[in-house]
């Protein structure tokens, strides 16, 4: 009997993800085989002969309609359990994504898959090679959980070839399935088109504004604006799956002009819209928009929660949302056009295709916070590249909730404290360095033009030959810059004369902090010189500077034992940085499918353990390592918890080539914890433990390396 109720579960997610992909426009093919490639490489764990072949549920192929240059071969996978979720378990998550990856792996070399899907294909377009996974359970509490955002975690990439793996799970179905329900009972005649973002990948006549075709970006995106006739006029419904806030129906709001001013009329569902409760906050932030005649035109409504699992039932009901006859290019009509220009304010907008392009390539976001970003999205995507991550989140549009965790990572990662340090001999009294740090004045260095200080930087002795410069900047920012206004930034130039060096260092937030402080930097170095203080530029640890990739790999990975410094303990790798060294004759063969395709190799938790990478001296010959994360535990001035310690080169791996000049940075973040003790304020606690590591890698790179 259980045999029999996992067969039926089976068919049920397959009933419900071919049905509901039906209605989002696809045409999913039947259940196929084909044969495994890498028949060694995939085999099953604990099977003793090689794979054979590979199964999926169904292919997809289509044009996208968000890029012209891009095909799309989607393999898609059904998982139905029929009662409540699975509890999480990080391996069987795991092995379900990998056994996708695997097909996805196989799929661009299979005779068969080239022969049945891809015969025709236009030469013009790059077939871009990706998986869908449908996760659903029919338990009616379940309906609005999210079970890969809940465990997004605790789940390893896949180390197979892919493009990208999509998941939809309970609550994207209740979203998906909801909305076009909602649209069909709309519409005069029960059709619609999905409308499609100008992500400036679509520069032809060919690539329509919208669509029948639900591409799997826009499946993923939690605002789906959708076009329906009635009664002989163009209205757009928005649908959007976070909870109504003011400040999120003004970026709704500034969405619709950019997007579908064109329309008669635009309602815009929230899910949780109540009239009582919310009018008199949608009239006060239509009052925004006053230089603006469509606003008038724009209503709210609640969607309603319509059950997705009724698709595995045999309902024709359920399926005749795919018609789509409205015609794909609508035109805008001269009756409805929209006067006044929208104020492109920081607190109404909400970026979107070719507009979130600039954003997303800010240097302070990194490849692999996009990557854990759309993790959580429950997009499983190969390598943290930003040449691949910024089109595809281009081709989504993001809600404003959204948008504030982008913007909360921007924040959170220049409130976290970065340091580099320089140093060099130093020749002479020390009266005569605090000569040279108090003879600079402020206006010796200059700030950017967007940047002010909010008060006279100056130095003061701190004792024991130890200057400290404070800045506090405000920084004025641009929609193409960080969409975040006016914010603040803290830094601090300290200057020390110890053991017959003068040591130099930068502790930075933001990048103009890092800028205006080290150029500082460079003030006192060359005053130094001219004083005959120093006969050499200080400087700090580069990372061409060490002798061999494993001396580089065993100075790196050594931190994780420096109990003796009476501070960190218990150290434990968390997260590595590195690429296989392609200008070595050989190297290990399980590195060699990286090479010409990875510029870096992001691994965190749970993978480490099974790497040799940081273990084994041929690998570590073999990489460039450019970071490590540690977790401590750490006890400093009656203060005790759990902190993260990164040490590494920030960006020798971020372009094509190598850059080998990149300077050694640290930081610390102290983690939340039950058990944790802290007595002063996070920032200062982790300013602190900063130092003393800093302290500990100083030592440990001279007493190696320092000949003068």
């Amino acid at each position: 009997m259980a045999g029999e109720k996992s067969v039926l579960s089976g068919e049920d997610g397959q009933k419900i993800t071919e049905r509901l992909l039906k209605l989002c426009g696809w045409n999913l093919s039947e259940h196929i085989d084909f044969p495994c490639l890498s028949g060694k490489k995939h085999k099953p764990p604990g099977n003793k002969g090689e794979r054979k072949q590979h199964s999926v549920d169904g292919v997809n192929t289509y044009s996208s309609p968000l890029n012209l240059a891009a095909k799309k071969l989607v393999m898609v996978s059904a998982k139905h359990h029929a009662e409540n979720y699975p509890s999480a378990s990080p391996s069987k998550i795991h092995r379900t994504v990998k056994e996708l990856a695997q097909c996805l792996d196989c799929a661009p070399h299979s005779p068969k898959i080239q022969e049945d899907f891809l015969d025709g294909t236009d030469p013009d377009r790059d077939t871009e090679f990706e998986g869908l996974l449908t996760f659903f359970s029919s338990k009616p509490s379940e309906k609005n959980t999210s079970f890969f955002f809940d465990n997004h975690d605790s789940v390893s990439v896949p180390t197979d070839q892919f493009d990208a793996i999509y998941f939809i799970d309970n609550r994207r179905a209740t979203f998906l399935f909801s909305a076009i329900k909602e649209a069909q009972d709309y519409s005069t005649n029960r059709e619609f088109s999905f409308i499609y973002p100008d992500t400036g990948a679509q520069n032809s006549e060919d690539i329509s504004n919208s669509g029948k075709l639900l591409p799997l970006e826009l499946m993923v995106s939690d605002v789906l604006p959708i076009l329906v006739e009635k009664d002989g006029s163009f209205h757009v419904l928005i649908f959007c799956n976070d909870l109504i806030e003011k400040q999120y129906l003004k970026r709704i709001i500034w969405l619709i002009h950019k997007l579908c001013g064109f329309a008669g009329k635009t309602i815009v569902y929230f899910p949780d819209y109540d009239t009582s409760k919310h009018s008199s906050m949608v009239n006060s932030v239509k009052q925004q928009f006053q230089e603006s005649d469509y606003v008038n035109r724009i209503y709210l409504k609640k969607w309603d929660e319509f059950s997705f699992i009724k698709l595995k039932d045999d309902d024709a009901q359920h399926l005749d949302g795919a018609r789509n006859l409205i015609p794909l290019n609508y035109q805008k009509p001269d009756d409805v056009s929209t006067e006044g220009k929208i104020t492109e304010d920081y607190e109404k907008i909400l970026p979107f295709g070719a507009r979130i392009k600039p954003i997303l390539d800010s240097s302070i976001l990194g490849a692999s916070d996009l990557k854990t970003f759309l993790k959580r999205k429950g997009v499983f995507i190969k390598h943290a590249n930003k040449g691949l991550i910024i089109p595809l989140i281009a081709n989504m549009i993001l809600s404003p909730n959204e948008l504030d965790y982008l913007k909360g990572l921007l924040v959170s990662k220049e409130e976290k404290t970065k340091a580099t340090n320089k140093s060099a001999p130093f020749i002479g009294a020390p009266e005569k360095l605090r000569e040279v740090v108090y003879s600079i004045a402020p206006n010796a260095v200059k700030l950017k033009g967007n940047c002010k200080h909010l008060n006279t930087p100056r130095f003061v002795a701190k004792g024991d030959d130890r200057y400290e410069l404070e800045i506090n900047l405000e920084r004025t920012n641009t929609t193409k810059d960080l969409i975040s206004g006016k914010t603040r930034h803290e830094g601090r130039l300290t200057v020390l004369l110890e053991k017959g060096k003068v040591n130099v260092k930068v502790e930075y937030t933001a990048t103009e902090t890092k800028k205006y402080l080290e150029d500082f930097a460079s003030e006192i170095n060359r005053r130094l010189l001219d004083e005959g203080c120093i006969t050499q530029d200080i400087k700090g640890i580069k990372f061409r500077d060490f002798r061999s990739n494993l001396d580089r790999v065993e100075f790196l990975t050594g931190f994780k034992d420096i109990n003796a410094s009476g501070v960190f303990f218990n150290g434990e790798v968390v997260n590595i940085r590195f690429k296989p060294d392609e200008a070595l004759p050989t190297i290990p063969d399980d590195l060699k499918p990286y090479l010409d395709k990875v510029r870096n190799l992001d691994i965190n938790g749970s993978l480490l353990e099974e790497l040799p990478h940081i273990e084994e001296d041929s690998y570590k010959n073999a990489i460039l390592l450019s970071r490590i994360k540690i977790r401590f535990r750490f006890e400093i001035d009656g203060n005790k918890g759990e902190c993260d310690a990164t040490i590494g080169f920030p960006s020798t791996l971020n372009g094509k080539t190598v850059d080998d000049t990149t300077e050694l940075v640290v930081s610390v973040e102290v983690l939340k914890s039950r058990n944790s003790q802290i007595l002063i304020p996070k920032g200062r606690l982790q300013n602190r433990l900063s130092r003393r590591l800093d302290q500990v890698i100083q030592s440990k790179y001279f007493t190696v390396y320092d000949t003068a």
